[in-house]
């Protein structure tokens, strides 16, 4: 229920009166006073719920909207407020039901001195905005056209550099930047369209980019004209800019990669990266360029050195690229980890046709000197089976049937490894490499006794077979093959260790046209005969064994795992 008015013979709100806004009264304590001299009530002390009705104060004070101006435009925004409210120092005046001497009404407010100027200023910039937004909006009309003839009836009123003879023609305006008079060359060009489209060329290309502004595909202002036009000029100075060169034979050769075959784009893209690379403030590399980069370090760092020395290519520096090489986790321990297990042949094998992913498992020890060393974040050196330090590494490598790819899927540094992990780690790679879409069809390895085991157990009763049954699918094949690299140094080996006179090694007769063996015909092989042929023969020019060395026939125990050396021996020359 609304407050009812306290002024003498006010209905404001009564059962009989109209319904009105009412204010309570003032806090301070002289508004207060001024309030109860003007209100016509005897010994009136007013409460937190006494109220005045609008009735008895002048329009003037009533504020029933508030304005806003704008610093920067001077606009004077005006809202209306939801609830009315008195301006500060409003007093009661109006009295109806009351003697008329009681009432004061139009009583004129003075606007004081900062509020005036305030609203002045406001004003003034309000119309000079205006002037400005008129003025701006007159001369974008007279920069704007919609066809040729108007472009042509605007190109009247404005300067055109002499540097360009303007040409116009029904179908098309041309502006040509002609050099050399006596034999006239087209430097440059820029073609306006009937239907406004814009053509820029730069020594017979098309361009797309001036500096760092952008050809539009169409103009409708003359100043865009005039400053693709300045632009262009630009370019065609000879004291242009090397940026800008560089920029118009990017675009040259982007006309070439365009229109040549698919196999030597990769070579345009490489001059390409080059070019921007000279004239680039801070270098930053292609995944391609760093890729060539590592690779080409990789195979000869002192070639490396060499090329960038010239100066022919621009080229990451060393430590660049052994900052990109570091960050690259190659740890083994980290490749064992399931997450990463096989991560690098599985990235290898979205590059591969559908012909290469049939493939062998080639499976060899490799001693190592025990040592941990801390490289890339990672400590190396651990084996995966022991808190030591690894002896050994088991590498396992992948080799396509029918291309020459290779690569290395697993390295397991161990130290005094058992069959049984072996034959676990085996399967546990043979299974992933069949996961990943690779289809293992035999293991490759020496013959030595630990992975003669671990062959053995993918038999339920171990036993040794040249075929076992595939993990991954038992109905499918798994071949052991021995490698024949092995065999060859085998065989060399025993025959450099014979402690007979002549190091005599004895073997059955052959025979390679019926395959048969004949026991009971001893052959020998003296190694000493071949020491005494290449001792004869060292001196002569032609010679029966020219594949002969010293090395092959007088290897150190480090030399006998070379196969060059083994091959020097064996093969028939």
């Amino acid at each position: 229920m609304p407050n009812k008015c306290c002024v003498p013979g006010c209905t404001g709100n009564y059962k009989t009166g109209k319904k009105i806004q009412v204010f309570s009264f003032p806090k301070d304590a002289d508004a207060l006073k001024q309030w109860l001299r003007a209100i016509p009530r005897k010994d009136f002390v007013p409460t937190s719920c006494t109220k005045v009705c609008a009735d008895h104060f002048d329009a003037s004070c009533i504020e029933k909207t508030t304005s806003y101006t704008d610093p920067r435009t001077g606009r004077v925004i005006e809202v209306a407020l939801p609830v009315p409210r008195l301006r500060p120092g409003s007093v009661p005046t109006v009295f109806p039901g009351c003697p008329s001497y009681l009432s004061v009404r139009d009583k004129s407010t003075r606007e004081t001195p900062d509020a005036k100027r305030s609203r002045q200023e406001a004003s003034q910039l309000a119309r000079a905005v205006e002037e400005s937004l008129a003025s701006y909006k007159a001369e974008q009309e007279r920069d704007r056209f919609s066809s040729l003839e108007e472009l042509r009836a605007r190109l009247q009123g404005v300067s055109v550099s002499p540097k360009w003879t303007v040409i116009h023609k029904e179908e098309c305006s041309m502006f040509l930047n002609i050099i050399d008079y006596r034999e006239p060359c087209l430097n440059a060009s820029l073609t306006v369209f009937a239907n406004l489209e814009v053509f820029a060329c730069y020594q017979g290309s098309p361009i797309k980019n001036l500096g760092s502004a952008v050809v539009p595909d169409s103009v409708q202002k003359v100043s865009s004209l005039l400053e693709i036009l300045n632009n262009l000029s630009m370019l065609s100075e000879e004291r242009c800019t090397y940026r800008r060169l560089a920029q118009a034979i990017h675009s040259l050769l982007d006309k070439l990669e365009a229109s040549i075959d698919e196999g030597k784009k990769e070579t345009v893209n490489f001059m390409k990266e080059q070019l921007l690379l000279l004239s680039a403030k801070r270098i930053q590399y292609s995944a391609q360029v760093m890729v060539f980069a590592c690779i080409l370090r990789t195979i000869s760092p002192h070639a490396y050195k060499f090329l960038r020395s010239t100066g022919a290519l621009t080229l990451p520096h060393p430590s660049t690229i052994r900052k990109v090489c570091s960050s690259i986790q190659m740890c083994p321990q980290v490749d064992s980890s399931d997450d990463t297990f096989l991560q690098y042949v599985s990235q290898r094998f979205k590059h591969l046709q559908a012909h290469e992913h049939t493939v062998t498992l080639m499976l060899d020890e490799i001693y190592i000197k025990p040592c941990l060393d801390y490289k890339g974040g990672n400590i190396c050196g651990a084996a995966v089976n022991s808190n030591e330090a690894a002896t050994s590494v088991h590498v396992f490598m992948i080799q396509s049937l029918l291309s020459a790819f290779k690569e290395v899927a697993h390295i397991l540094p161990v130290k005094a490894l058992q069959g049984e992990d072996l034959h676990c780690m085996l399967k546990k790679v043979i299974l992933g490499l069949e996961e990943i879409g690779y289809r293992v069809i035999a293991v490759v390895c020496d013959n030595n006794s630990l992975n003669r085991k671990a062959m053995k157990m993918f038999l339920p009763e171990p036993k040794l077979s040249p075929v076992y049954p595939h993990p991954a699918d038992p109905d499918r094949p798994l071949f052991y093959v021995v490698d024949a690299v092995h065999l060859f140094k085998c065989i060399r080996n025993n025959w450099l260790n014979q402690k007979n006179a002549g190091t005599c090694f004895f073997y059955p007769r052959f025979e390679l046209s019926n395959n048969e063996v004949h026991p009971e015909c001893k052959m020998t092989a003296s190694f000493k005969h071949l020491r005494d042929l290449h001792k004869e023969e060292s001196p002569l020019l032609l010679k029966s064994g020219y594949g002969l060395t010293s090395k092959a026939l007088n290897p150190s125990s480090f030399e006998r795992q070379d196969v060059k050396l083994v091959l020097q021996v064996l093969i028939h020359t």
